[in-house]
């Protein structure tokens, strides 16, 4: 929205990465840019590259393309605009390529990720082994408390 200010138009950008409710409801009744529909086809490359990188992957998109563009729209979508979501979702399909899962078992692997971002980080600590849990929180708590970036050679000894 423009406001005169002292004879000069000024214009007011609010800008966030994920739409957040807080700023859908206070500009509920002005022109907005999403941000996650700019970087859709970008997000959608990238996923649709890496996969294909994957030999597995090129095998079930010759026998199967319109399953294969499927998952790759699925992972666009649930990426909400989000990289490192996309990022992670598809280091685990690529996981799931190199072990040989078939097509539905990518795309259930794909439903049953979380959406959201901190829930994602959470079924990752989740994961981890209840044998290496303290193991993990020691190096957790390293990482955290260095003043310095923590090389892995130095993580290596845990």
């Amino acid at each position: 929205m423009l406001h005169g200010y002292k004879g000069i138009n000024a214009l007011k950008i609010c800008v966030s990465s994920r739409p957040l409710n807080v700023f859908q409801d206070a500009f509920a009744d002005c022109l907005s840019l999403r941000l996650e529909l700019l970087t859709r086809a970008d997000i959608c490359a990238y996923v649709e590259d890496t996969l294909t990188g994957h030999p597995h992957f090129k095998t079930m998109k010759n026998i199967d393309p319109a399953a294969c563009h499927t998952l790759i729209t699925n992972v666009t979508d649930k990426a909400s605009g989000v990289f490192l979501r996309v990022f992670l979702v598809v280091q685990e399909l690529q996981k799931g390529l190199s072990n040989g899962l078939a097509l539905r078992h990518l795309h259930k692997r794909l439903d049953q990720l979380p959406s959201d971002l901190d829930e994602y980080f959470l079924s990752m600590l989740e994961s981890i082994e209840e044998s290496d849990r303290a193991t993990s929180s020691q190096i957790f708590q390293v990482v955290l408390g260095a003043r310095d970036q923590v090389s892995l050679m130095t993580l290596s000894f845990w």
